[in-house]
């Protein structure tokens, strides 16, 4: 997918083995600015967590075994990329609900001085075609609460809310 004005080159592609750097550094961005937001922590991680968690797949795609057209795996990293730098991620898996197919978005972060200039939307179309390729009905990504710029973005994208996940707190006294 190719987004071209006078001035930035944008494209949304698979990720591949020598992006790993810049995916850890922008897992990193992505928790610094939402863990402290009100769900940030549950979406996201803690801090010192790592990539979100998401250290295994890391490793699987540093070592190609994301690359080209291996579809037969359940989930895929993407990277939006501007002028040759990759400054907005994505990690999706496939995901169960009943007999169907889900498009579970993990993660979509774009850093901030990059928003607006149509990388995530880039990505956004890049998963649904990966989405259609895995047999999915549907795509799901999540979206903090009070994070209404996340909301209308995704709306612009033909998203809609189609339930809202409540959390409590249980103490371990």
């Amino acid at each position: 997918m190719t987004n071209s004005d006078n001035s930035t080159n944008i494209i949304a592609r698979r990720a591949k083995p020598k992006d790993v750097l810049a995916i850890s550094t922008l897992c990193r961005m992505a928790v610094d600015e939402l863990n402290p937001e009100r769900g940030g922590a549950l979406l996201v991680g803690l801090p010192d967590s790592g990539c979100m968690g998401l250290d295994p797949e890391l490793t699987a795609l540093s070592s190609g075994k994301l690359e080209n057209d291996n579809y037969e795996l359940n989930y895929h990293w993407f990277v939006g990329v501007s002028n040759d730098t990759p400054v907005g991620v994505a990690f999706i898996r496939v995901v169960k609900i009943h007999n169907f197919n889900i498009a579970h978005v993990e993660l979509l972060y774009v850093e901030k001085n990059s928003r607006g200039h149509g990388i995530g939307s880039a990505i956004l179309q890049l998963i649904t075609k990966w989405a259609t390729r895995k047999s999915c009905i549907g795509i799901d990504i999540p979206a903090l609460p009070g994070k209404r710029e996340t909301k209308v973005f995704l709306e612009a994208n033909g998203y809609k809310a189609r339930s809202i996940l409540m959390f409590k707190d249980i103490d371990t006294v």
